[in-house]
């Protein structure tokens, strides 16, 4: 450990990035390294999210299918109401919520679990030696793991009701990509945040809840007033629904989504990078 952050500190110093020098570049090229091994100690967090499922289903028959069980009964009973009294088409209306809440369930569990990433894996960071940013690694993979068994829903939902595989389904992949990078610098910063402040994950739940009601989950943007609809281009988890959602459904994310999330995400970074990088040695005292 002592040697890994010595090469840091040599790389630091042939650059001229001293601490006195430049300590927000000095604090974000830690974290950077922190992020890089993280990610290579790849075996711990896979191993850490296989065992965090499990354990929640521990001696079950359907195991973690239980989740995919209980969200593909909730899409049916809102489906049914909720299209009803939208007024809206069943064979449209379940697809789009569908998408919506499977996607959104992955987005909700990143934001939430991010802010307990380093709280939870507490008895670890006390007794092992492994960079911090692989519980955050952690928290992802284990989201993404639940992500694939709710991502079962989508082709009985497309098959029942006939909806086609769409040639932009692919651009999918890029938005879930651009998702997971969010995840990482969320984990990060808020992860770091809640250590230190235990009320900050209380409020980081309240506050998804609430974006639960403003994002186009249960509606769709077109159905509301222009004025409305053009405050909530600027809601990021819309953009960020968008651009996972969109290609499956046969249409192209707009550049203003596209940008958005780009934009939010070089900023996030910009602002956990430096700041996980200056209280990292601290996160394990404050836990």
């Amino acid at each position: 450990m002592g040697s890994s952050w010595q090469s840091v500190a040599t790389w630091q110093r042939d650059e001229g990035l001293g601490e006195g020098q430049n300590q927000v570049l000095h604090a974000a090229a830690i974290a950077g390294y922190d992020i890089c091994r993280g990610v290579r100690a790849w075996r711990i967090w896979v191993t850490l999210g296989r065992s965090d499922v499990m354990s929640r289903y521990r001696r079950t028959r359907l195991g973690q299918f239980w989740i995919t069980a209980t969200l593909g009964l909730l899409l049916v009973g809102i489906g049914i109401v909720y299209s009803s009294l939208f007024k809206q088409p069943l064979a449209t209306f379940l697809p789009y919520i569908a998408i919506n809440f499977v996607f959104w369930n992955l987005m909700v569990s990143l934001v939430n679990e991010g802010c307990q990433s380093f709280i939870e894996a507490e008895r670890y960071m006390k007794q092992i030696d492994v960079p911090y940013s692989a519980y955050v690694v952690r928290v992802i993979f284990r989201n993404g793991f639940v992500f694939a068994h709710n991502l079962v829903i989508l082709p009985i939902v497309f098959v029942i009701y006939s909806v086609p595989i769409s040639p932009l389904a692919p651009l999918s992949i890029l938005g879930l990509v651009l998702l997971a990078l969010n995840g990482l610098w969320v984990g990060l910063l808020l992860g770091t945040l809640a250590a230190r402040f235990r009320d900050l994950p209380q409020l980081i739940q309240n506050l998804m809840q609430i974006g639960f009601f403003i994002t186009p989950i249960m509606f769709r943007p077109e159905n509301l007033d222009e004025q409305v609809r053009e405050v909530l281009r600027w809601n990021p988890l819309a953009s960020i629904l968008a651009v996972v959602r969109d290609p499956l459904l046969d249409k192209l994310p707009t550049f203003h989504d596209y940008a958005l999330v780009v934009g939010i995400s070089i900023l996030g970074f910009a602002i956990a990078l430096p700041f996980y990088g200056h209280f990292r040695r601290r996160i394990v005292y404050w836990i």
